[in-house]
């Protein structure tokens, strides 16, 4: 999805900043009296922000079907496939 390109870098960054949060509740071993629930909810709250950044995208592009010619487009839209 082409109009997907422009926020391929925030997506990163937000999946990033996920698995950062993810391996901190990892290292808590979830012992009582850590920071588990923390950690749980901003990995959650990220997650939740990647959606809601790509369906926001996707909500508001145009919608147009592909052409023959945009095979090879649809492929790898954001990193060279045409």
């Amino acid at each position: 999805m082409p109009q997907l390109c422009q926020v391929v870098p925030l997506l990163l960054a937000i999946s990033i900043a996920a698995v950062v949060a993810l391996l901190l509740l990892g290292h808590t071993d979830f012992r009582p009296g850590t920071l588990a629930g923390l950690y749980e909810r901003i990995f959650l709250g990220l997650e939740l922000i990647w959606i809601l950044v790509v369906g926001t995208r996707i909500f508001t592009s145009e919608s147009r079907p592909p052409r023959p010619a945009d095979q090879a487009a649809i492929i790898s839209p954001c990193f060279g496939g045409h």
